[in-house]
């Protein structure tokens, strides 16, 4: 490798080298600044608007929680004998607290998801999308309320149960 380095280096310090590689690289450059900006953002828009949603199968405590078990379900369980626990990413912590925190956290994403849903919406005057993004928007709302936050994991439960021999140290080996 290192007589490649130095082959390479000695051809970077040709003159000839550097000047024919720059107008090579001219000459493919069509785009303009103004080009590049509108693509890039052109892309974004494009994927926020196929990204995965967070929307519930189902406006209902049973939709948030099979939602919940989709999005944390390798990082949280529930032992009949200790409770919540949640995975810190080195061990399992016995942690209700953590848990809902989970939860708040995936309302907090799910609201972000309906905002940029009903702003995408109503860019686009679109008056059928605007009130599905609407509806979707009020249901988020109210999931953040704690009973709300509280059946997300009750109805998560069932589908999250471990027995304590079912444990491993990674959650991810599963």
């Amino acid at each position: 490798a290192a007589g490649k380095d130095e082959k390479h280096l000695q051809k970077l310090a040709r003159p000839d080298y550097l000047q024919r590689t720059a107008m090579e690289a001219a000459a493919k450059c069509r785009a303009t600044a103004a080009d590049h900006d509108r693509d890039y953002h052109g892309a974004n828009r494009q994927k926020e608007n196929h990204r995965e949603s967070l929307k519930p199968h189902d406006f209902t405590d049973s939709g948030n929680g099979t939602l919940f078990v989709r999005v944390y379900g390798s990082q949280v369980a529930h032992l009949p004998s200790l409770g919540w626990i949640v995975w810190n990413g080195q061990f399992w912590n016995v942690s209700g607290s953590a848990a809902l925190g989970r939860a708040i956290d995936l309302t907090s994403s799910m609201l972000a998801d309906a905002r940029a849903e009903v702003r995408f919406a109503r860019e686009n005057e679109d008056a059928d999308k605007t009130k599905a993004a609407e509806k979707y928007l009020k249901h988020v709302l109210s999931s953040r309320n704690q009973p709300r936050l509280d059946r997300i994991l009750e109805t998560a439960r069932p589908r999250l149960e471990m027995m304590l021999n079912q444990l491993d140290s990674d959650p991810q080996s599963h």
